[in-house]
């Protein structure tokens, strides 16, 4: 049976930090497992230093493609490559900014250290000590370098009321990248009715340094109208050589025929 756990060496550490070091673990499991796919269990609870939770998974359908197994490998693995300063495959934005948090445990709260470790069965226990090494390696991948008005075009996804604050996803198909928008208590019901569609939100649009959008204060959003097909006389001219001297109109209009 595969073990994920936390572990946190300090003094009189902070029952706040404590909590928030359970919460993102949680959620760093969900941020690649697919949100709602598993069932993580309390396994191990101690005390002593350094406090260790740790959890067990069961995936909530026979069928399901997420095994905590599997999961397990893409989070340890994932969280040495941003210890590396390496961007980790499987891990969503969700993932990330979790793996941040829990980066930003260490030095607070009373806490010294963070080390995530794993087990599956009776393996070797794999650890991996977390550092601000791996925060500063999100911040490159996903932090804001500059915002400005604009739109982003795509399929609305994932609508998530988590912790009171209406959220979607926008997936841009052009850079195959899901953009988070924060939505307005005025847009609640636009985002539910449009959910599954293809649609424009529009507000501040936070980019990275490559220039990708990473999240938007949305402030409109709209089904995204289907482009009519242009008709056969719009493409007239195009290629004059291709229908051997013949009107290109009526050669494409036999073509078609």
């Amino acid at each position: 049976m595969f073990e994920f756990s936390i572990s946190l060496s300090g003094e009189h550490i902070d029952a706040k930090a404590f909590l928030d070091a359970v919460e993102n673990a949680v959620n760093l499991l969900r941020g690649v497992e697919g949100g709602n796919a598993i069932r993580w269990h309390l396994a191990t609870l101690r005390y002593s230093s350094p406090a260790t939770i740790g959890f067990v998974g069961e995936p909530k359908r026979r069928d399901s493609p997420y095994r905590p197994e599997n999961v397990g490998r893409t989070v340890m693995a994932g969280l040495e490559s941003l210890e590396r300063s390496k961007t980790p495959k499987g891990f969503s934005e969700e993932a990330l900014v979790s793996a941040k948090k829990i980066a930003a445990l260490k030095g607070h709260g009373g806490i010294s250290n963070v080390v995530l470790a794993a087990r599956n069965g009776d393996a070797a226990m794999t650890t991996v000590p977390i550092t601000a090494r791996t925060a500063a390696t999100v911040d490159d991948m996903i932090g804001t370098k500059y915002e400005s008005l604009g739109s982003i075009e795509g399929r609305l996804e994932v609508v998530s009321a988590h912790g009171g604050i209406l959220h979607c996803n926008v997936y841009e198909r052009l850079l195959m990248k899901a953009v988070r928008c924060d939505v307005p208590q005025h847009l609640r019901r636009d985002v539910l009715d449009l959910f599954d569609r293809d649609v424009i939100a529009s507000g501040i649009v936070s980019r990275d340094g490559n220039g990708i959008p990473r999240h938007i204060a949305l402030e409109s959003i709209q089904a995204l109208k289907a482009l009519p097909e242009p008709p056969p006389q719009s493409l007239a001219g195009i290629a004059p050589d291709y229908s051997e001297g013949a009107d290109s109109v009526d050669y494409i209009k036999k073509r078609w025929q």
